[in-house]
């Protein structure tokens, strides 16, 4: 179905990936950046549920996976964070 979710991906605020980032910022270096309305604060979350699949906007025992992966670059940060965690090495 057009517009409905597919899988999240998890990545790093400076990455422009395909898609609509599900958090956005508010505050940037202690400057406001975005102002809503209380009413806009409310539809977006509710237009997020009804973008899920039907089958994950329903709490059952389904137990319908939803994917999430890392895009690469988060990949690439946790591995070099596992490498230097492994050789004894602060990050």
């Amino acid at each position: 179905m057009a517009g409905e979710m597919r899988g999240d991906v998890v990545a790093r605020v400076e990455e422009e990936l395909p898609g609509t980032p599900l958090l956005v910022p508010f505050v940037h270096c202690g400057a406001l950046v975005r102002e809503d309305t209380l009413e806009q604060m409310r539809e977006r979350p509710r237009g997020e549920l009804l973008a899920l699949p039907s089958s994950l906007q329903r709490v059952d025992d389904e137990g319908r996976e939803y994917p999430v992966t890392y895009s690469e670059s988060c990949r690439a940060a946790l591995a070099a964070l596992y490498t230097g965690a492994s050789s004894g090495a602060m990050p």
